[in-house]
């Protein structure tokens, strides 16, 4: 058997640094970087992926998603998932400070496969629902669309965002609320 645990190495609250192992056969495995916060593995069963922040975090609560190496696969992001056909996340692609402090966020949602990234969408209103087999499940502008990584092709599910969505191994389960339950394959 394989896991993929997180560690507390040193420091406290905020200043904590955390590690990813690797643990199989009564030994563990270094995976990350020394000197920052490596949380949260992930795996399909053939690849690895965590977060990683500094010390204290990023102001925007973004973090970089990490593979074994430790290569960095992306920075800024604030949604992913992955499933054993597809990393799928959200990420801040630029920031523009506004008044009285205000700060505005441009976002693009993208999917990986074989080591193909495609851009799902631009608009900033694009959300990461659920990924399940190749299918990406994600919202945009009020609509509730499913892109298909390893296709390349989006389409639309229905003009209304999903409430309490659910979704594994291809079956997806959501309400549109009135005590309604959709499911679709």
């Amino acid at each position: 058997m394989v896991a993929y645990i997180w560690a507390q190495m040193g420091g406290e609250g905020m200043s904590s640094t955390f590690d990813v192992f690797r643990h199989t056969g009564g030994a563990s495995t270094r995976l990350s970087s020394p000197g920052t916060r490596n949380v949260y593995p992930r795996t399909n069963g053939a690849r690895f992926v965590s977060e990683q922040s500094p010390i204290g975090g990023n102001a925007d609560g973004s973090v970089a998603l990490v593979s074994a190496g430790p290569q960095t696969i992306t920075l800024k992001v604030t949604q992913w998932a992955l499933t054993p056909q597809v990393l799928a996340w959200r990420e801040i692609t630029s920031v523009t400070p506004g008044d009285f402090g205000n700060v505005r966020y441009e976002y693009a949602l993208r999917g990986e496969t074989n080591g193909n990234i495609a851009t799902i969408s631009t608009r900033s209103s694009a959300a990461l629902y659920a990924v399940t087999r190749s299918g990406v499940l994600f919202g945009e502008e009020g609509k509730f669309y499913r892109f298909d990584a390893t296709q390349g092709t989006r389409s639309l599910v229905i003009e209304a965002g999903p409430q309490g969505l659910w979704a594994n191994d291809g079956v997806v389960v959501f309400s549109l609320g009135g005590g309604k339950i959709y499911r679709m394959q």
